[in-house]
């Protein structure tokens, strides 16, 4: 066995079963007057590194170079290890003793050489992602007044549908700048600035792996959660749809058109949770809506107002928008 000062090991004779027994590293009785590169010492400190101490830390352990090495080292005749010229290293039943010493070696080095009693450095546990908010670009499917503005803090989207024609719908809003990867949570603050008359005024969320300038309905594949306002236009409802290939279907439309009467809209706090196929829609940490919908792995993320034709200006707020977390 080759030491850190290049001095080999070997086996002078047969180790007897009862010294077997015996801690061939000593960690415990401290390190004694210690041995010097791997010679166990008489004084009984047992396998060291250096002379100075045994790998115990009770001894100095690990290097400790307090003490200068001894220039001789007395050999008992019981002992089984002396000098020799380099050869292969020596064996203890399928265990080599060179194998024993690089174990301990790299034992000392994970517990980081501490002395006995010293406190542990506690590891700090992995922060968990932050929520993030993104970079917005505005898009727009309307030859009508529109406003799509983010001041870093608030999500102005407003309409002015006076004068147009009746179709396309009016479309305003913002995309992120990068698609996002699922699983997702959207947050926001959605207030419907006590519309007077809301009526088909809609409020959606896209989720599409597509990007577009334009009015997103007219991608090939999306997930849409909607808020859209119920004539006579003091109430709203939501809804929830997908596309795929072109094709739409609803996955829930709050009991419409059998049922009518809507809710009461307010400035709710939203998150949209979207895992696996599952999507889930909460207002003020109540549920409202839960639905399967099998999704891409990267989405992008469309806050859009839509209208019909001849209505004066009607403005809504999205704040505190968060992505993850």
């Amino acid at each position: 066995m080759q030491t850190p000062s290049g001095i080999a090991l070997s086996v002078k004779q047969s180790v007897p079963s009862a010294q077997l027994s015996q801690p061939l590293l000593a960690g415990a009785g401290g390190g004694g007057g210690g041995g010097r590169d791997g010679v166990r010492s008489p004084s009984g400190g047992g396998v060291t590194a250096s002379g100075g101490g045994g790998l115990d830390p009770g001894g100095g352990g690990c290097m400790n170079h307090s003490s200068a090495p001894s220039a001789a080292t007395i050999i008992e005749p019981a002992q089984i290890i002396r000098l020799s010229a380099p050869r292969a290293s020596p064996t203890i039943g399928s265990v080599t003793i060179s194998s024993v010493f690089r174990a301990a070696t790299v034992l000392v080095a994970l517990l980081g050489c501490q002395p006995a009693g010293a406190p542990k450095v506690p590891v700090a546990a992995p922060s968990p992602p932050k929520p993030t908010t993104p970079q917005w670009v505005s898009v727009k499917a309307s030859t009508a007044t529109t406003v799509a503005r983010w001041d870093g803090l608030r999500l102005e989207l407003a309409l002015d549908t006076m004068g147009s024609p009746a179709t396309p719908l009016t479309v305003t809003g913002m995309r992120s700048g990068e698609a996002v990867a699922r699983p997702l949570d959207l947050r926001f603050t959605l207030d419907w600035n006590r519309q007077a008359n809301g009526a088909y005024l809609k409020a959606a969320v896209y989720l599409s792996p597509h990007r577009t300038a334009g009015d997103p309905a007219a991608l090939a594949d999306w997930v849409r959660v909607s808020y859209i306002g119920v004539p006579p236009g003091d109430r709203w409802r939501h809804e929830v749809a997908e596309r795929r290939a072109g094709r739409m279907r609803f996955l829930d439309r709050a009991g419409w058109p059998g049922d009518r009467s809507g809710r009461a809209p307010g400035a709710p706090k939203v998150h949209l949770r979207w895992a696996g196929d599952a999507l889930e829609l909460t207002e003020d940490g109540a549920r409202v809506s839960g639905v399967r919908a099998v999704g891409w792995p990267r989405v992008y993320v469309y806050l859009t107002l839509t209208g019909h034709s001849n209505y004066p200006r009607r403005t809504i707020y999205l704040s505190d928008v968060r992505i993850g977390g």
